[in-house]
């Protein structure tokens, strides 16, 4: 097994406080054929001198300098430069179990499969858990419609995110990241998973994804974080050109919760958040619409609509936010 190679994509922006934890965490792998890419995403701090330390230590470190341009495009660069027959992708600030290339490489290989994900938690800067999950996974082997009835059955979180995924890298072949985009996992995974006949998953927690008080999900509701509900969209589409209506109103019911936790957590009497809010509900209501005609669904119909029509009226009619 150790023949083939694994090439590790790590993102890296001003992130020196953490970036020794999680290159470590890395070169500690118990499979060596690695091939570990830090992209250095234009840095201000000493982040882009500790990369080229790694790589005159660690002959497996390649370290590639570019200008800022964002999460999407440092991934991209790595996919570009990649030489593996598999990718991984970490975060530069977070961490992993000293298996997990080894673990979820045995999985992809022994399964057949196409893609091997673990499961993650989140963990504060000293490593302690944040929350517990919302999810439970157990080892299994899935097919591309399972997955997504999985993905839909919780939290999809450890069904969308790059970071907790061993991928065959050919499934890269015509996928990238979009530039400039928040949620950026969320517009590609359809396209990857379109690509598996089956998947494997490793019930084993291997990621640690670390919350930063600083982060963006961690401050007042940025209107930027509507952007996903493009990418629902696309999703939206994709599964009905596969006849999928329950997922697709699934995905409907997802970007209605969205807009919901945006209405809360937005301050509205700014006009570019009541503009953002609008224009979301306008997809929305352009993907219930055509969810609508292929699968008429009284009850996520008439949801959608009162919704399109008055969201403090759905509210007082549906309390929970996430239908």
């Amino acid at each position: 097994m150790e023949k083939s190679k694994v090439t590790i994509i790590v993102p890296v922006y001003n992130i020196e406080n953490y970036l020794p934890h999680s290159v470590k965490s890395i070169q500690q792998q118990t499979y060596s054929n690695l091939e570990i890419i830090l992209i250095d995403d234009g840095s201000s701090d000493n982040s882009g001198l500790l990369c080229d330390q790694y790589a005159n230590s660690d002959n497996r470190i390649h370290v590639i300098h570019k200008e800022n341009s964002g999460l999407s495009d440092a991934r991209n660069t790595g996919i570009d430069n990649a030489t593996g027959e598999f990718l991984l992708f970490i975060d530069g600030d977070d961490y992993i179990d000293k298996e997990m290339v080894q673990l979820l490489l045995e999985r992809l290989q022994n399964d057949h499969t196409d893609l091997a994900l673990c499961d993650l938690i989140k963990v504060d800067e000293t490593g302690n858990i944040t929350e517990e999950p919302e999810w439970k996974l157990e080892d299994k082997k899935l097919s591309r419609k399972e997955y997504w009835y999985e993905l839909y059955a919780d939290s999809s979180i450890p069904y969308v995110v790059a970071c907790n995924k061993l991928y065959k890298k050919s499934l890269f072949e015509n996928v990238r990241y979009p530039k400039g985009k928040l949620h950026e996992d969320e517009f590609v995974i359809h396209k990857i998973i379109s690509q598996c006949n089956n998947i494997s998953i490793v019930q084993r927690t291997l990621y640690y994804y670390i919350q930063h008080p600083g982060s963006i999900m961690n401050k007042p509701y940025d209107r930027r974080r509507l952007q996903v509900l493009e990418a629902f969209g696309a999703r939206t589409d994709y599964f009905l050109s596969l006849g999928e209506t329950k997922l697709s109103w699934r995905v409907v019911q997802g970007m209605r919760a969205i807009l919901s936790t945006a209405f809360h957590g937005m301050d509205m009497t700014i006009a570019e958040n009541q503009k953002a809010f609008k224009d979301g509900q306008k997809l929305h209501w352009r993907y219930a619409r055509k969810c609508c005609r292929q699968d008429f669904l009284i009850q996520h119909s008439l949801k959608a609509l009162v919704f399109t029509i008055s969201p403090k009226l759905y509210f007082i009619l549906v309390p929970d936010k996430k239908t």
